[in-house]
């Protein structure tokens, strides 16, 4: 993480990320974007993050635009894993 990433995140560090690919006409996987979708400070509060997600024609991912961002769920506190439970308030 970037000490410019770590500035704008305060004390929250990336805990999960989702990546969007493709395979290419090789066959190869190619992943070209990662989605933060949890991020998670240290006294275990939960940042949960969501996107819209755009297909092309043949169902690939054009793009993925932001949904979602829900915090401050009074009972997860949970600083390795995303809460099974997810009631913001």
């Amino acid at each position: 993480m970037t000490d410019l990433t770590k500035r704008h995140l305060g004390e929250f560090r990336l805990h999960q990320r989702l990546a969007a690919h493709y395979v290419n006409s090789s066959g190869v996987t190619v992943v070209w974007r990662w989605d933060v979708d949890l991020l998670v400070d240290s006294h275990g509060n939960q940042v949960h993050v969501t996107y819209q997600v755009h297909n092309n024609a043949d169902d690939s991912v054009c793009d993925a635009v932001l949904s979602t961002v829900e915090y401050d769920d009074p009972g997860c506190h949970n600083a390795t894993t995303r809460c099974s439970t997810w009631n913001p308030r």
